[in-house]
């Protein structure tokens, strides 16, 4: 009874600040709308693909090869010296550079490299940032020859936060070719993949694109040595991680993981991180595709453990069956539960209803 009076007080108390703020209210429904509107336009399309995907540009024939890299260094120069035509689009302008750049192999970019350190038109540009801008280009447009680029080159500025970039770009240009190309530079002996980002990055990419391949990579004895390469990430996963679909990919390979005899501890620490990161991805999903992933896929504890955070996203599109959902965790469960934990969370119906009033 006092519960049911509660939720009615909860109620009562949003009433009445509803129609203190109503002008509140307006003015964030217009801002919604004004999103909506915004969000439905088309995106705008990346200004090149990489050569690496099979939509890249044609690659620069040799005869035409010298006059290329002079043009593009030419406009390089011009951008970062701003003696660009009048009235030219900075913008577009970079687009430009980016279709070109997508054309050259590794010689190119060698080539044009050794051109930019004599050429006399550098003048008072600092060419740490020339050649910054110029390894950003080539990295978000050949990822792949510009690491075999930096692998001949140690003494590029900020070297290592060049190689890095490069295999982000290229994990997210093409994923499966990235991480081979990861697999065979590592067995060639190359010890900069042994950096723990870029460890982290292919595991958090590989978990969606083939979870068994991750979970053997991580639990392998030179990953999972590696605890800056594993930290945090099952909250990773759970963040990146698209469609309910992927979702119920990862989890089922997670549990194939554990169904050893002799199960390795990382794996409980790896679920663990996931239920407590799930909660902030639930909210994109529908409530069907949402409690059908739960309800299938987390033990009791799991979904209090999830429950105890869930509840303060509000869950606005549908709220009336996330209570519904909520309504049906026992209440002693919660209170067992929270003893257990230390805590004194609110039963996750009370903070859903108090969202949903407000």
């Amino acid at each position: 009874m006092r519960s049911i009076l509660a939720i009615i007080a909860i109620l009562a108390a949003a009433v009445s600040l509803g129609i203190i703020q109503d002008s509140k209210l307006r003015a964030l429904k217009r801002e919604s709308a004004s999103l909506e509107e915004r969000s439905a336009s088309p995106p705008r399309e990346h200004p090149a693909t990489s050569p690496e995907s099979p939509t890249a540009v044609d690659r620069v024939s040799p005869a035409e090869r010298d006059s290329v890299r002079e043009d593009f260094v030419s406009a390089l120069l011009a951008f970062k010296s701003r003696t660009r035509p009048a009235g030219t689009d900075p913008e577009a302008h970079r687009r430009k550079m980016l279709l070109a750049a997508a054309r050259f192999e590794t010689e190119d970019i060698e080539q044009m490299f050794q051109q930019l350190r004599a050429d006399p038109r550098l003048g008072d540009l600092s060419r740490d940032e020339l050649f910054g801008s110029f390894m950003g280009i080539f990295a978000e447009t050949a990822p792949a020859a510009t690491m075999t680029f930096l692998e001949g080159h140690r003494d590029v500025p900020d070297w290592h936060a060049r190689f890095a970039q490069c295999q982000r770009q290229y994990l997210i240009a093409n994923p499966r070719e990235a991480i081979r190309d990861f697999e065979q530079r590592s067995a060639a002996g190359n010890p900069d993949l042994a950096d723990s980002g870029i460890r982290q990055n292919i595991l958090i990419e590989e978990a969606r694109i083939d979870p068994d391949r991750m979970f053997a990579r991580a639990l392998s004895p030179d990953f999972a040595s590696d605890a800056d390469a594993l930290a945090r990430l099952g909250s990773f996963v759970a963040s990146t991680l698209n469609e309910p679909s992927e979702h119920q990919r990862f989890l089922a390979a997670l549990r194939r993981a554990q169904a050893g005899a002799d199960p390795h501890p990382q794996l409980e620490k790896i679920r663990a991180e996931y239920v407590a990161g799930l909660s902030n991805s639930l909210v994109d999903f529908t409530f069907e595709d949402s409690s059908a992933l739960v309800d299938s896929e987390f033990t009791p504890d799991e979904k209090l453990a999830l429950a105890g955070t869930a509840s303060h996203q509000g869950y606005p599109s549908e709220p009336a069956k996330w209570a519904d959902w909520f309504l049906k965790i026992d209440p002693e469960a919660w209170k067992e539960w929270n003893a257990r934990k230390g805590t004194k969370v609110k039963h996750p119906a009370s903070d859903i209803v108090s969202n949903w009033a407000a």
